[in-house]
Formats: C-alpha cells, sequence, structure tokens
C-alpha cells in the first residue's frame, strides 16, 4: 500500500494505492484502492493558524487507517506533494510556507505509517508527474499480454494537460530541440528513454486565472465602486472586499497605490461573449518571443504533437460546458460556439439547466473563454489537433493527476530497465528448484532409514553392507549439500558480487557539497541487477566531476556500467547530526532526493536526514 496527499491550492486529496506485494517492481499492478478528499481550502489558506492545516487532515488520515490493514500500516509509506498555492505561498512567506509543511508532516507522523516526507513540487516536477500518470494508466509503458507476462505494447504515448487552481502544465514527448533547458526533462522507463517538454504557467490556474481577471477589470475600470464584468451573466451581480482580489502575489502588480483591504466593491455582470474574450485575452502576452517560437509569456514552447489527455479543472468545465449548451466540443468550432452560447445566457437559465453547479455557474463563461484562448492561441491546438484531446477525469478506477505518478516515482515502482524479457530464473523458478532438491533429499533418508532397519535384522557380513550403505548414505548427502551450495553461488555473477560490495552512500564528512545519484548496471549476459549509489563531494566544482570520477573507477574491470540519474547539494552537519538534501543538477537534472534520503539512512542510521527540491 502506499499513500499520496495532493496539497492542491484550493483543496488536498488523499490517495490510498494498493500492488500485489509478490509482484516484482514496475510490473504496471498499482490501482487507486480509495480515495478521500479533505474538508476546506488547501493547506496554504491556512497561514498564521497555528496546527490548523495539520488538523485538516485528520479526518481523511482516519480513513486510511482503516482501509489499509493494520498489519500492513508500518510499512505504507505516506507522501504529501503541495502544488502551486504553497509555491505561492513561499514566494510571499517562506517562513509561514516552511511552518505549514512542518505541521502536516507531525500531524502524518503521529499516525502509524511510513512517513516519507511532505515537499513543495516544483511546476515541472507537477507536469511531469501527471504525464507518467496518464501513460501508466494506458498501459503505453507496459501492459500485461494475453502470453502470461509484461510486455511493451509499443505505442506512443499521450500528452498532459492539467488545469489547477493556481497553476496549468503542459507535458509532451518531442523530437524537437527544447530551447530552453529549464523546460526539458529525461525519463527513463521500462529500458525506454524519454524527452520530454514540461512547463507550468504559475498564476494561470483557475482560481488565480479569476483574480487576475478581475484585478484586470476593476483596474480598467478605475476601481470605482461598481465594476462591470462582461464574464459575469448579464442578471448576476455580487459584492466583495478588496482584499479578495489583491491578496495574491498574482494580482499585485494591478494593486492601487491608495489600497484599502476592506473596502467594498459590487460586480454586475454584463454577460458580454466579446469584451469578455478581449479581457481574458489581456491576461496573456503573445508579443515578443526570444526564442524561435513561443506559446505566450515568451515560454518556448515545441510544435504540438501527439494525441493528449485533459484532466482536473479542464475535465469539469469541458463537461458542464456540454451539459448546459447541448453541444459535443470535440473542435475548435465547437468550442467557439459552445462558449458563446453558454456566454449569452443568464444565471436564471444557468440555474435551470445546471442545479448542481449553482457555485460554479458565475465563473464558467470566463473559465470556458480562458480554455479556449489557452488552448487555441496559447498552446496551438487546431482543427487536426484539437479532437485529439481527451478529457478524463479517470482512466479505469483511478483518479488522473500528478499523484499516482509521484507515488510510482518515489517508491521506485517504475524501473529504467525494462522487465519484458528476464535472462535469469526468477525467485519463484529458485524456489520450486530447490524444493524439488528437498524432496528428493527426503526420499532418499526415507529409503535408506528403512533399509537400515532392514539390515539390523541381518548378522554376520551383512553388517558389513550396512556399515558400507551408512557410508553411500553419508557420501550421496555430502554431495547435495554441495550441488545445492554450488547452486547458490552459480545464482550470484561475478558482477552481482562486485556490486555487493559497493558502498550505497559515501559523502563528505562535513559541509554543503554537490551530489549525484549512479544507477550501476551489470554488463554480464544474462544478469539484469543494478542498483542505486550516492556520492557527494566538496571537491567537485560541476556535478559531472563526481560522475566522471566514480563511473571511471566502476566501469574500469568491464563488468559493470554506470548511468548519472540527477543531481543535487547535500548539507552535512555531523555535530548536529543533522543531512539534508536539496536542489538539483543543470546537466543530469533533478536526482531523486528520496532515493537519495533512504540511502544515506542506511549509511547514517542515527541521523535527521531531510529533502525538499527547493533551492540549486
Amino acid at each position: 500500500y502506499g499513500i499520496v496527499l495532493d496539497a492542491g491550492s484550493s483543496h488536498t486529496s488523499l490517495y490510498i494505492y494498493k500492488w500485489p506485494a509478490d509482484k516484482q517492481n514496475g510490473t504496471g499492478v498499482v490501482t487507486e484502492l480509495n480515495e478521500c478528499h479533505v474538508e476546506g481550502n488547501g493547506i496554504s489558506s491556512y497561514m498564521g493558524q497555528n496546527g490548523a492545516a495539520g488538523r485538516s487532515l485528520e479526518a481523511c488520515l482516519d480513513q486510511a487507517v482503516k482501509d489499509i490493514p493494520k498489519e500492513r500500516h508500518q510499512n505504507t509509506p505516506v507522501y504529501l506533494g503541495a502544488t502551486a498555492g504553497m509555491r505561492l505561498l513561499n514566494i510571499s512567506y517562506p517562513e509561514q510556507s516552511a511552518q505549514i509543511l512542518e505541521e502536516v508532516g507531525q500531524k502524518i507522523k503521529s499516525y502509524p505509517f511510513n512517513y516519507r516526507g511532505a515537499t513543495i513540487l516544483s511546476g515541472q516536477e507537477e507536469g511531469a508527474y501527471g504525464w507518467v500518470t496518464v501513460n501508466y494508466l494506458l498501459e503505453n509503458f507496459i501492459k500485461y499480454g494475453f502470453v502470461g507476462r509484461w510486455l511493451s505494447p509499443g505505442r506512443s504515448t499521450v500528452g498532459a494537460l492539467d488545469f489547477g487552481g493556481a497553476s496549468t502544465q503542459i507535458t509532451f514527448v518531442t523530437q524537437e530541440t527544447v530551447e530552453d533547458i529549464q523546460d526539458m526533462m529525461k525519463l527513463r522507463l521500462y529500458g525506454h528513454e524519454y524527452f520530454l517538454y514540461t512547463h507550468s504557467f504559475l498564476c494561470y490556474g483557475q482560481d488565480q486565472l479569476l483574480k487576475r481577471l478581475l484585478a484586470h477589470i476593476v483596474k480598467s475600470q478605475g476601481y470605482s465602486q461598481v465594476v462591470t464584468h462582461p464574464c459575469f451573466p448579464a442578471d448576476h451581480s455580487k459584492t466583495l472586499k478588496m482584499v479578495n482580489i489583491f491578496n495574491s502575489p498574482c494580482t499585485i502588480k494591478d494593486k492601487p497605490e491608495t489600497y484599502n483591504p476592506q473596502r467594498s466593491l459590487t460586480l454586475q455582470g454584463s454577460g458580454h461573449y466579446e469584451h469578455c474574450i478581449g479581457n481574458v485575452t489581456k491576461l496573456f502576452s503573445f508579443n515578443s518571443c526570444p526564442f524561435s517560437r513561443c506559446s505566450f509569456d515568451k515560454v518556448f514552447q515545441p510544435n504540438i504533437t501527439g494525441s493528449f489527455m485533459a484532466f482536473s479543472a479542464f475535465f469539469y468545465i469541458h463537461s458542464i460546458l456540454q451539459q448546459i449548451t447541448g453541444v459535443t466540443v470535440s473542435t475548435p468550432q465547437q468550442l467557439e460556439e459552445a462558449t458563446e452560447k453558454l456566454c449569452g445566457m443568464k444565471h436564471s437559465q444557468l440555474m435551470t439547466l445546471a442545479p448542481n453547479e449553482v457555485a460554479r455557474l458565475e465563473n464558467l463563461c470566463a473559465c470556458s473563454v480562458f480554455i479556449k484562448t489557452l488552448m487555441l492561441k496559447g498552446y496551438g491546438f487546431d482543427d487536426a489537433l484539437f479532437p485529439r484531446i481527451s478529457f478524463q477525469k479517470k482512466a479505469g478506477d483511478t483518479s488522473v493527476g500528478w499523484a499516482l505518478g509521484y507515488m510510482l516515482t518515489l517508491s521506485n515502482l517504475l524501473p529504467a530497465e525494462s522487465v519484458e524479457v528476464r535472462k535469469t530464473l526468477t525467485i519463484g523458478a529458485w524456489g520450486t528448484l530447490l524444493f524439488l532438491f528437498i524432496f528428493l533429499l527426503i526420499v532418499i533418508c526415507a529409503f535408506l532409514l528403512l533399509r537400515t532397519r532392514d539390515a539390523r535384522k541381518k548378522a554376520g557380513q551383512q553388517g558389513l553392507e550396512f556399515d558400507e550403505k551408512v557410508r553411500g548414505f553419508g557420501l550421496l548427502l555430502a554431495l547435495l549439500l554441495g550441488f545445492l551450495k554450488s547452486l547458490k553461488m552459480c545464482s550470484q555473477t561475478k558482477a552481482a558480487a562486485l556490486m555487493a560490495n559497493i558502498p550505497r552512500a559515501d559523502i563528505d564528512p562535513s559541509g554543503v557539497f554537490k551530489y549525484v545519484l549512479i544507477r550501476v548496471h551489470s554488463r554480464e549476459e544474462g544478469d539484469d541487477s543494478a542498483l542505486d549509489i550516492v556520492r557527494g563531494y566538496g571537491w567537485a566544482e560541476y556535478h559531472g566531476d563526481i560522475y566522471d570520477k566514480v563511473s571511471a573507477e566502476l566501469e574500469g574491470g568491464s563488468l559493470l556500467d554506470c548511468e548519472c540519474i540527477g543531481g543535487g547539494r547535500i548539507k552535512h552537519d555531523p555535530d548536529a547530526k543533522k543531512i539534508h538534501v536539496y536542489g538539483y543538477s543543470i546537466g543530469y537534472g533533478r536526482a531523486n532526493h528520496a532515493v537519495t534520503t533512504e540511502k544515506l539512512k542506511e549509511q547514517y542510521p542515527d541521523y535527521e536526514v531531510t529533502w525538499n527540491n527547493e533551492g540549486y
């Protein structure tokens, strides 16, 4: 079992996953057992409320205790990943952000699970984990074939479109050169390398874009007491305070010089479709581009290729838009038609057509116009590409989002090497073989014991025959034991024997220094063993300096092969018995700090070892 808490900007969800414990890692059998939605807003909303963020998780953690068998509790890893809401809070109030993460961590630690840390995901990680989830659930990496083993289906991967409360992500495989290295990620899964383009647009999530839209409209109308909102239904009005608009880093540039946070504003809807498009478009910048081509806001994007899955708020808005207008939205023209039809409706009409969506109705026109502008003008989905977008909430029985990909990656359930071919005997095969030999040994012993009983009834020369049989039995037993021992020795290759003696972690005794996570493979035929090792030294100016030295030493005997799977930094404080892992490598990308942490804990069992993805 495994648990992931998705601490989003507007809410937190807890997901419980399960997989057969007797399966080999990475065989594509992880499924969702249950999900629990935490009441209230996201954990970032509890700033200044001591302990409230942790207490908000109690009901869902209690549910997890019930859902997972008691004997499995201690072995169940729990991860908390916070996304754009906490990224924004960390920009404005880093100390409050750290305090909230500490509070939720302490709350999770009070439960009988194996707490693996709480961290703020980068936008790149959020996009990549969502892409992993989508393609894992669609069995694009690996699937169980009718021949009874796991096979590579040979299918193309699907791009991922995520629309959260504070950010939106686009991730897809590209063969083009990614001109901005920050938007490039390389993953090796099941023996295949995937070159991803992934970008996260902070302040373009649903909640933040609505605040930005309001801030722009209020500013454009001179911060007057009554403001006409072209995206609101014509018969709808709303009163709110200035603080509800300008309490975010995303709206600070439109904040008035003389700012009274408690001043009230009245928003009066006009339901004017063209004016709504004009105001929403102003939230994007389509002007200058420092690269060969851009999506918007001077962000490089290669040409869109392949199919995509759109999830999170994309799914909900697309679904409600079709429900209310009766238009099937599968082409740009249909999206345009449905959006214009929706924005022309009055609030009373919307309430009749969607009585269960009252809270969303006032912003539905703005969100639909935003999605249309983002996908068609921003990302560049045209008549040929838009129909290849699938809007989904779940794949099978599992919710689509970054949470599953996050747990799979941190739990090492997604291997770098292919599992479709096994060149050596499996554990089950070895067990069967040993059972047969032990059974044969028991049969031989029983046979000899029976012969011994008969021999005791005889005298003279027959006693001599008995002694010869006993000696023969001893010789046979020795031969069998020797054969079993040789089988055990043969099951370990020379490369595996070498890897068994490699220290899992070797770092400087103190200081702050770069480190790399290296995957060591066997080169011997029929041996697919591998292990990850951590190496960190203060003498290295670049991460590549460490990798070059270590790989040269390990690969010298022609039995081992090395691959750098990421880097970062380590802060080692031996006096306080603390190690902190963080940052990334420009050349190799960010290492899986969770894996690094586990290796260091083995090496330093009495230390407090922590990690996050912040900094360089």
